[in-house]
């Protein structure tokens, strides 16, 4: 039996617990997984050091810690070096090998809806999640992206690392005109937690999004479809979900562990099955 989890916070409504444990099952593996709550940034590095000599196998990391477990890892893959932030651990001997599989799940999504080469993208947000959908905004071909965040410093930083290391032009623009930016664009991406906590709102409605081809939300409810979510479908959107994304990248999250590709989507299928049982 081999340890597994997830760190971040809060980690209560998570859905991988479930799809690993599931899946785990179904590939005959006896290993456990875990959700792990870290409330602080300042503990993650210690909460690393104790799960590796515990034995843990690999972990997930969600928000807010996925740049600060970057800078934990002994070493990262060329792309999560890229983007600066990690969503995956594996274990090594001597310590955590950082991964991400965020960004080849939106990759993966819009390439198999055909939605390359598009000339405006607008990106929600700006922590590592956002960094991880920008570069693959950047792998698809996008010839503009449009970073909308609450933060100005944080926006600024990450347009600059679009142009500076992802190779696709980028500008900044305050949340209070998200309305007015994604007007006009083929792909928003939202990475911000929108009806979920207290802290985070979409100023947006139905009609900014008319003429919007794709949109992928990196957020997904245990109670319903999160307000992006229920905006891109209602102005007719094409939509990735926050499951769909969820279940693409804990599929490779899941190969690096194991060695098995169990496919997305079985985790898919998992994950929405569990949201229906819960009445979401």
């Amino acid at each position: 039996m081999a340890l597994l989890g997830l760190i971040g916070h809060p980690v209560s409504h998570s859905l991988s617990p479930v799809i690993h444990s599931v899946t785990c099952l179904i590939k005959g593996l006896p290993h456990r997984y875990v959700a792990i709550d870290v409330s602080e940034r300042e503990a993650v590095r210690s909460v690393l050091r104790s799960l590796h000599d515990l034995g843990f196998l690999g972990l997930n990391v969600t928000i807010p810690h996925k740049e600060e477990a970057f800078r934990c890892s002994v070493r990262v893959s060329r792309d999560a070096e890229a983007i600066g932030a990690v969503n995956v651990l594996v274990r090594t001997p001597d310590g955590w090998e950082g991964h991400n599989t965020d960004w080849v799940a939106v990759e993966e999504a819009l390439r198999e809806r055909g939605a390359v080469g598009f000339r405006r993208a607008v990106l929600i947000g700006a922590g590592g999640a956002a960094r991880a959908a920008a570069y693959a905004l950047a792998r698809t071909g996008a010839r503009e992206v449009v970073v909308v965040n609450r933060t100005e410093s944080r926006g600024l930083e990450l347009s600059r690392t679009c142009g500076e290391r992802f190779g696709v032009p980028a500008r900044f623009a305050p949340l209070s005109e998200l309305g007015r930016v994604v007007r006009g664009a083929e792909v928003v991406v939202n990475a911000i937690p929108a009806g979920l906590s207290h802290d985070a709102d979409l100023p947006l409605d139905v009609e900014d999004l008319r003429g919007v081809a794709f949109l992928v939300d990196l957020v997904y409810s245990r109670t319903g479809e999160p307000p992006a979510t229920r905006l891109g479908r209602a102005a007719g959107c094409e939509v990735v979900d926050g499951i769909e994304v969820l279940a693409r990248q804990a599929a490779h999250s899941f190969r690096l562990w194991t060695g098995i590709d169990p496919g997305h989507r079985l985790m898919e299928h998992i994950a929405r099955s569990c949201v229906r049982w819960s009445g979401g």
